[in-house]
């Protein structure tokens, strides 16, 4: 039978004063229960000159398999007794850390876990309970979280909260991919995505918004990349990346600092157009393009082009644009009504509202 009330001042004692032999030998045998759980440990104190190791396990509250678990005893300047054992739980194999500060006279004390758990470590203790909370097991690769179809308005699948962060750099979630960036921004931030040659953050919605990011006193999304999109944001239906601004003065929602503007891809904001007999009679020219077929609302500029000198078609008069509502396209017209030539080439700059 473990010798459950067998004093801890004599601990106290030999750890001040220990025993003259230099090989081990047992000191006795303690059980304690971690309450408000039920789990119960049970330990052997083994001296070895001034240091006591622990061996024993965790009856998994009556469990059929024990959890074996190892660890040292100290004593500490305030005069408590320290005890600091590992838990190897079963059959998960999730090992828990357990430190527990012990008063020699009652041999009763507090713990605390590695999970966040604590309590009474309560010598011989056998209230009712339930089990200790297993610690979270890291997430293996390839794992799916599947949220439920009724999620409500601020639920979340997998949630890394910083409510009161501390001084200096850091991030609640970094993903790496390859080797980390030398240029990486060196900023606090709730998501902050690494990668060399591929995108560090990448948003993809069929009918909302693909990333979303929110601050009150900095950008609410940050890329940069040495070779590639900084931020990347695609849409089957709606905007691919949104800049919104809440102030009720003229805020600026989008800012370029240092770099041009550049389109690419088959539906362009920013093209060419050039007359030709097909589309143009008198003195306009129609175009023909999705952002704008059917979209009166539009805002339309339009510049002519002069590529090479005795080469192009010169328009010398100014132009204008206008919607043809019974033909849904919008027109270039010459303001002097002089006829538009063939091969006169216009950039256009469309900006839908």
């Amino acid at each position: 039978m473990p010798h459950a009330r067998r004093p801890l001042a004599l601990l106290a004692l030999t750890l001040v004063f220990p025993l003259s032999p230099a090989t081990a030998q047992p000191f006795g045998t303690y059980s304690w229960q971690l309450q408000p759980f039920c789990n119960r440990v049970t330990v052997t104190l083994n001296q070895d000159g001034a240091l006591y190791s622990l061996d024993g396990f965790d009856d998994q509250c009556g469990a059929a398999q024990r959890a074996p678990l190892v660890g040292t005893a100290v004593l500490n300047p305030d005069g408590t007794a320290g005890l600091g054992f590992t838990v190897v739980t079963v059959p998960s194999a999730r090992a828990v850390h357990v430190d527990a500060r012990v008063n020699p006279a009652t041999g009763s004390g507090t713990w605390g876990d590695s999970a966040g758990n604590s309590g009474t470590f309560a010598l011989g203790g056998r209230i009712p309970g339930s089990p200790r909370p297993l610690p979270a097991a890291a997430l293996a690769w390839g794992t799916i979280i599947q949220g439920p179809a009724t999620g409500g308005a601020g639920s979340f699948g997998l949630g890394v909260l910083v409510s009161t962060p501390g001084p200096g750099v850091g991030a609640a979630i970094v993903g790496q991919w390859g080797n980390v960036p030398t240029s990486s921004p060196p900023v606090p931030s709730a998501i902050r995505g690494l990668s060399q040659g591929e995108i560090g953050v990448l948003g993809i919605s069929t009918s909302s918004v693909g990333v979303i990011g929110v601050s009150t006193s900095g950008p609410g999304v940050g890329g940069q990349s040495t070779d590639g999109p900084g931020v990347f944001g695609g849409s089957e239906n709606g905007p691919g990346v949104r800049a919104v601004s809440f102030g009720t003065g003229p805020n600026i929602a989008l800012e370029l600092h240092n770099g041009g503007i550049a389109v690419a891809g088959p539906l362009r904001p920013a093209f060419q157009h050039l007359a030709a007999a097909g589309n143009s009679s008198g003195n306009l020219t129609r175009i023909d393009h999705p952002l704008l077929n059917g979209v009166a609302t539009a805002m339309v500029f339009v510049t002519h082009v002069f590529l090479v000198p005795g080469a192009s078609v010169y328009v010398v008069s100014p132009v204008g644009v206008y919607y043809d509502a019974a033909l849904s396209r919008w027109t270039i017209f010459r303001e002097d009504l002089a006829l538009m030539p063939a091969g006169a080439m216009f950039n256009v700059l469309v900006v839908n509202q």
